[in-house]
């Protein structure tokens, strides 16, 4: 199918074009090489690809403001899931012609006041996810309470997403769901995806995974890693960063990093949880 594929518009100039340019870059170009590269008409996927592994702050930023740039969903996710700490990408992805499902709640939560405007004002959301963008936005600049059935407070802007469960869910059929993916979005403050993530290889329904986070309950938190069996690395991150657990009621990691919850408090914690959202 490649081959076919190669076959059918290697005789393309554009093709032509972008396979010189993506080559030149492999190599290595000259100072302000990329950027020019990054800023030319029609960037294909795989030059956008070799852009991005450069790694260049600058250069990835060009090629966000350039909107005949063709990046991938996938990239282009990874980049937001990144951009929190890079303030440089913030206004060229806002502009993005696309953004991938739920991209605009996660960037709410850490964009500049002045973009924020602007992503609600994006053509492309739906009223769901424009309802979540204005939630947060608000929520951030010190507007209105929501009350614990949506959870409180700018630190659970997660739990008012609707999580991508079918999305995770594929990747964990096809073996693509790793432990490596999970840590890697956890680090990258993709918090949304890592609730969807606990959903899924914990069998856990939504309404009791979100109860033991808007509960803020550090064993009912150690009890849902368990049961979806994530990296013990996780255990303090997640308290600190989604359950928002005060420092001094987290469950550390034993020395030697065994998972410091038995399989039967694991089923019990779970259980309570149920019930409890059951009765609610």
């Amino acid at each position: 199918m490649r081959l076919k594929f190669l076959a059918r518009f290697s005789n393309s100039p554009l093709f032509s074009v972008n396979l010189i340019l993506f080559r030149s870059l492999k190599k290595g170009p000259a100072n302000g090489g990329v950027a020019a590269i990054s800023r030319r008409s029609n960037v294909s996927e795989n030059l956008a690809d070799a852009i991005i592994g450069t790694e260049d702050v600058d250069d990835i930023a060009d090629l966000l403001g350039n909107d005949s740039a063709q990046i991938r969903e996938e990239a282009l996710d990874d980049l937001i899931n990144q951009s929190s700490n890079v303030e440089l990408w913030h206004a060229p992805l806002v502009s993005r012609p696309e953004l991938p499902d739920g991209a605009a709640q996660r960037m709410a939560g850490f964009l500049a006041e002045n973009l924020l405007d602007a992503l609600k004002q994006r053509s492309d959301l739906d009223p769901t996810a424009l309802a979540a963008v204005s939630d947060i936005v608000r929520d951030r600049l010190g507007g209105n309470k929501v009350d614990d059935t949506n959870a409180v407070g700018a630190g659970f802007d997660f739990l008012k997403v609707e999580p991508p469960i079918a999305k995770v869910a594929r990747l964990h059929v096809s073996n693509k769901l790793t432990d490596a993916s999970i840590v890697k979005d956890m680090q990258a403050g993709d918090h949304v995806f890592v609730f969807a993530a606990l959903i899924v290889r914990s069998a856990v329904d939504l309404t009791v995974a979100r109860k033991i986070f808007v509960e803020k309950s550090p064993k009912g938190i150690f009890a849902l890693i368990g049961k979806a069996r994530l990296p013990s690395s996780l255990l303090v991150m997640i308290q600190q960063q989604m359950g928002r657990i005060a420092p001094s009621e987290i469950i550390e990691l034993p020395a030697d990093d065994s998972f410091p919850m038995a399989q039967k408090e694991i089923d019990w914690q779970i259980e309570f949880f149920s019930d409890i959202s059951a009765r609610a």
